[in-house]
């Protein structure tokens, strides 16, 4: 299994490893994550997960880098489908603007999948004469209408009990950077109306009022102990083990390598296997960036554990693979550029260009555009 390379800048986008984790390891997620939910899902049928689906209606929302939305369609034990919206932010908790927004976007995003897909298993029925705003409130769970939705009276509020015979919509909302706050989002749209029921939105006479579950990620910490032994057959706990330590050395590199390092070595401790140690691996090294003065180090102690446990995983030919990869492209670029420079080049300077390292050919290709031949860029040619 090779690792795909990626640009570093590209790396502290928050958006691309948990897209990442929560489609590769969704079962595990919602286990750990919202047990209640995912006891009504039938795992045997794999998700199907509908990426074009919700960026269309997403399209005109603003959302930002540190956002990642996933939505599924899965089959629940009641033997019909139910699709379902997980969304992860970076943000912190309370009731300020930023929560009240949050919860807006989930409102929207969840009318617009219900309108755009028409939720709904029941046959076509005529136009009845009261017009178009009474079939979209049949639709929506009024009286005499099916029963799209329906409330869990579990711990969780908002986790959706889907009925047989509907094909039901839940959604929730990770916190990745909150320690605490409500456990729901609310946002109320004002106007009036019946005193009706649409799932985990209700009308009032003063409005509608939508309610989503909230996880809290920081919530973990005291819990730490626990994590550590959900990993062991969990995966999932080790994405949110490596959140909570990247959020907790922002700013402290010997703090994220020493975190990274122990991840790595709790992989090996609960003896995961080949696959999911080096997708494991990826995901970590994803969120808990290091400065570059510091990968060297956790390489080192990576080939210690590895030796340690007699495998070698991810120090293996695909490690190395990935990181010679980057290097000939630059060589190549860098080659390139000296022909158009200055011509043939001479044998002395390929060989010096092959036996770069990664860090020269950044620097020669720094000086090109001012060099004047090519030992302003290589040094003196060898003698002999």
């Amino acid at each position: 299994m090779a690792f795909a390379p990626r640009n570093r800048s590209a790396r502290n986008d928050y958006d691309s490893p948990w897209k990442e984790a929560l489609e590769q390891y969704f079962e595990p997620a919602l286990a750990l994550l919202m047990p209640e939910l995912h006891a009504i899902i039938d795992w045997s049928h794999p998700p199907q997960f509908l990426d074009k689906e919700f960026q269309a209606v997403s399209h005109s929302l603003r959302r930002g880098r540190r956002q990642a939305d996933k939505l599924a369609k899965v089959r629940t034990v009641f033997e019909r489908p139910a699709w379902l919206l997980v969304h992860a932010e970076a943000q912190g908790g309370g009731a300020g603007p930023a929560l009240a927004g949050l919860a807006l976007r989930m409102q929207i995003y969840c009318y617009r999948i219900v309108d755009r897909h028409h939720i709904d298993h029941e046959p076509k029925r005529k136009p009845r004469p009261s017009g178009r705003g009474q079939a979209r409130q049949d639709q929506c769970g009024a009286e005499g209408a099916p029963a799209l939705w329906r409330r869990s009276s579990g711990r969780q509020a908002g986790v959706l009990h889907i009925a047989k015979g509907s094909l039901g919509f839940a959604s929730f909302a990770i916190l990745t950077n909150s320690c605490g706050g409500p456990p729901q989002l609310s946002h109320k749209l004002e106007f009036l109306g019946a005193a009706e029921s649409l799932g985990s939105a209700e009308f009032q006479s003063g409005g509608m009022q939508f309610r989503c579950p909230v996880i809290h990620l920081g919530q973990w910490w005291p819990r730490w102990a626990e994590l550590e032994a959900r990993a062991r057959s969990n995966p999932f706990a080790v994405i949110v083990m490596a959140q909570l330590q990247a959020h907790a050395h922002h700013r402290d590199g010997a703090g994220r390598l020493a975190a990274k390092i122990g991840l790595m070595k709790l992989l090996y401790r609960h003896e995961y296997g080949r696959d999911d140690i080096i997708s494991l691996y990826r995901l970590v090294d994803w969120i808990l960036i290091l400065p570059p003065a510091l990968e060297p180090a956790f390489e080192q102690a990576l080939e210690a554990i590895e030796k340690e446990h007699n495998v070698a995983y991810v120090t293996s030919i695909e490690r190395r693979a990935e990181k010679r990869g980057m290097e000939l492209g630059k060589l190549m670029t860098l080659q390139q550029l000296m022909i158009l420079k200055f011509g043939p080049l001479p044998s002395w300077a390929k060989a010096r260009l092959e036996a770069a390292d990664e860090a020269a050919l950044s620097d020669w290709t720094d000086r090109i555009l001012v060099a004047g031949s090519l030992e302003d860029i290589l040094g003196a040619a060898d003698q002999g």
